[in-house]
């Protein structure tokens, strides 16, 4: 059926809406690629930029700055800045950026909404998806640019080459991650990027947050405060609420000052970890720090066995150190015990509270050889020894053991219930105290010197065996050589 001639004009008025939309997108889209940065974030957002945020999104531009850590209260833009940073180097030159976050991509988040707002970008974009201008993966554009997404694991981002690389929520990723970064960026201009919000336990991001220069990092820095979207009734909601130290990492973003009062240096522990820890056949001992009573976060076991060097007492080498989580302390104790009899353990010091676990573990391994310890009355002394053994650099620790290397990293005297398992356990192993348990000879048996001129035999305990009174180390000489107990 042919159209009629209303239908026709219709058609006709229509195309030639669309048709002049689209030449004033493709204008509006020259336009942008011709914006400085802080112009074309206003434009992108409509939003004007903070001068703190202004700082930052020059930096990202800046060629001159490879290594940017950026560490900003919650809420205040950083992912922000750093989408609109990445569209606008990607429409002005070929570059290929890579974006890992360890959760949520909060930064591919605002690049995919800053799309869609802004239809005049389609123009650059090769290909689009199906629910969004630019694909839930990553985009490419027509000038050979590419965005793409990796998630925080070293398997994840390995391979993948960059000109800029984007670590979002750098507080939550492992080490080896940034560590493995560096090896991900390639070309005559390239640019690593940190953002977060300082975190409680140790991680790389508080690292380098404390001395950037140290590690090569140019760091920016801003608040909730600096934001005027934030309101003030917000804030006094959140400095009544919040502690001091929740309110200077998550509002100001900044190291609080009880995260910078660490008890153990960094360096000094990096200097302690060792690819192998080798045995020379000294003195085993172990600690044993126990669960609760019952909450699921603090109900769990944490074994370290040691080895004492035959020449000080301050220098000791980790031979094992192993976790067990709420659902496996049932069956911790017998695994424990054969673990203590497989390393030929001579002291397991166990933590005194609660007091049952101490019986138990006489049970499974040896009530001569387990001895309950008081934290509280003995931690100062325990954590002056273990610091002296730290400092004199007397600490083997394999770096295989992550868990105590990181939980050493951010140890705090006070401790944290969640981050202290592997730390106290070492405590344990470490501590000495002739008193408290002395390390007795192997039972059935002991260091027999015997005078050939007149038969007499000396222990090692320093008397004549003969004359001393009846007991396991006193038999007489025939009896010994029956035994085999003697040596001569």
């Amino acid at each position: 059926m042919p159209l009629t001639s209303a239908q026709k004009q219709f058609n006709y008025r229509q195309h030639k809406k669309a048709k002049e939309e689209e030449e004033k997108r493709i204008i509006k889209s020259k336009k942008l690629i011709n914006l400085n940065i802080i112009d074309f974030f206003t434009a992108v957002t409509g939003l004007t930029p903070t001068q703190k945020q202004v700082e930052v999104l020059q930096g990202l531009e800046n060629p001159k700055l490879m290594n940017i850590l950026i560490s900003a209260g919650r809420q205040t833009g950083k992912s922000l800045c750093c989408a609109v940073s990445a569209i606008h180097q990607t429409i002005q030159n070929k570059v290929q950026i890579c974006l890992v976050s360890a959760k949520d991509n909060y930064v591919y988040q605002h690049i995919t909404e800053i799309f869609s707002s802004n239809p005049e970008l389609r123009q650059f974009v090769a290909w689009e998806g199906t629910a969004n201008i630019v694909p839930k993966d990553g985009y490419s554009l027509k000038n050979g640019s590419k965005v793409l997404l990796l998630s925080s694991s070293e398997k994840g981002i390995r391979g993948a080459s960059a000109s800029v690389l984007y670590l979002d929520e750098g507080e939550l990723m492992p080490n080896e991650t940034l560590s493995t970064a560096f090896g991900n960026l390639s070309g005559q201009k390239i640019k690593l990027v940190i953002l977060g919000t300082p975190s409680t336990h140790y991680s790389k991001f508080n690292e380098i947050l404390k001395n950037p220069k140290k590690f090569g990092f140019t760091a920016f820095n801003w608040s909730e405060i600096d934001c005027n979207w934030h309101t003030q009734e917000e804030l006094d909601n959140k400095k009544k609420i919040m502690s001091e130290d929740e309110w200077k990492r998550d509002v100001l973003g900044e190291i609080s000052s009880a995260d910078t009062k660490l008890l153990w240096d960094t360096e000094q522990i990096n200097k302690c970890i060792k690819e192998s820890v080798f045995t020379e056949g000294g003195i085993r001992e172990a600690g044993l720090d126990v669960g609760g009573t019952g909450h699921t976060d603090r109900d769990q076991m944490c074994l370290t066995i040691l080895e004492r060097s035959k020449s000080s007492k301050y220098k000791i080498k980790v031979l094992l150190t192993k976790q067990w989580g709420f659902d496996e302390v049932k069956d911790a104790p017998k695994e424990i015990g054969d673990l203590c009899r497989q390393y030929r353990v001579q002291l397991l010091k166990v933590d005194s509270l609660p007091p049952y676990w101490t019986e138990i573990m006489k049970e499974n391994f040896d009530k001569n050889r387990v001895f309950p310890v008081t934290m509280k009355a003995y931690k100062e002394e325990m954590i002056g020894k273990l610091t002296h053994i730290i400092e004199s650099q007397g600490l083997e620790l394999p770096i295989e053991y992550e868990g105590m290397i990181q939980q050493l990293k951010a140890y705090k005297e006070k401790g944290n219930p969640h981050y202290d398992d592997y730390v106290d356990s070492l405590l344990l192993a470490a501590f000495w105290n002739d008193e408290l348990f002395p390390i007795k000879p192997a039972t059935g048996g002991c260091a027999v010197f015997i005078n050939v001129n007149d038969h007499s035999t000396f222990g090692n305990y320093g008397k004549y065996l003969n004359n001393a009174p009846s007991n396991n180390n006193s038999v007489s000489f025939p009896n010994r050589f029956k035994k085999g107990l003697c040596s001569k």
